[in-house]
């Protein structure tokens, strides 16, 4: 998983979001969340594969972001759609996500 900030200030996670990877996605997050203003918006597109784990990385940096501003979904890949669809979490992120 890579994940980094571009210029624009967007947080860009590419590969897979699942309980694997996701240990070693909170050090890689935690600098640059505390880099960004209190709007958060992340970039999803490139992302492979999730799982539960990924959903709730993605539902930790909502509430992280809405606790002092606000949390956007730039874009998101087809297998993050589906599984935020499945879950019933389309509901709970949809005035996060485009």
């Amino acid at each position: 998983m890579d994940i980094y900030k571009d210029d624009n200030n967007t947080i860009i996670i590419k590969g897979s979001l699942v309980v694997a990877e996701i240990e070693t996605a909170y050090p890689k997050l935690e600098p640059l969340l505390e880099q960004v203003s209190n709007s958060i918006t992340v970039d999803l597109v490139n992302v492979e594969e999730v799982d539960t784990a990924g959903l709730q990385l993605i539902l930790s940096l909502k509430k992280t972001a809405e606790e002092s501003g606000s949390f956007y979904i730039k874009d998101l890949s087809n297998p993050l759609k589906e599984a935020i669809r499945v879950s019933g979490l389309d509901q709970v992120l949809k005035e996060n996500m485009p």
